[in-house]
């Protein structure tokens, strides 16, 4: 099958769509969440950056939004936060830090 040949300026198009109705999205709901005084899409849209940056700092913010913005009792961020750490130590007892990038790229291939 010959290789799907796409021109650059379709690409960059498109590309451009994409991020102008990405801010056109984001411009709307948080325009929203101020008229209202109810944030809930700016909330959604912090703990999805803090789950895009890792599951761990999205717990956290799963707990806080949880916590401040519907009342739940603190215990609950307690717990959220004691998750994230849990999430942490398992993940950094899963790597082996001690290995330099040196050392990788000299490895053996098997």
């Amino acid at each position: 099958m010959p290789a799907l040949e796409i021109p650059a300026w379709i690409v960059l198009l498109s590309l451009t769509a994409a991020a102008l109705g990405l801010v056109y999205f984001l411009w709307r709901g948080l325009r929203t969440d101020h008229e209202t005084g109810q944030y809930h899409f700016t909330w959604g849209v912090g703990v999805v950056v803090l789950f895009v940056l890792g599951f761990a700092p999205g717990l956290v913010g799963l707990g806080l939004y949880l916590t401040v913005e519907r009342g739940y009792p603190s215990y609950w961020l307690v717990g959220f936060v004691l998750a994230a750490l849990v999430v942490l130590t398992a993940l950094s007892a899963s790597i082996d830090a001690s290995m330099t990038v040196a050392q990788l790229v000299s490895a053996p291939e098997v």
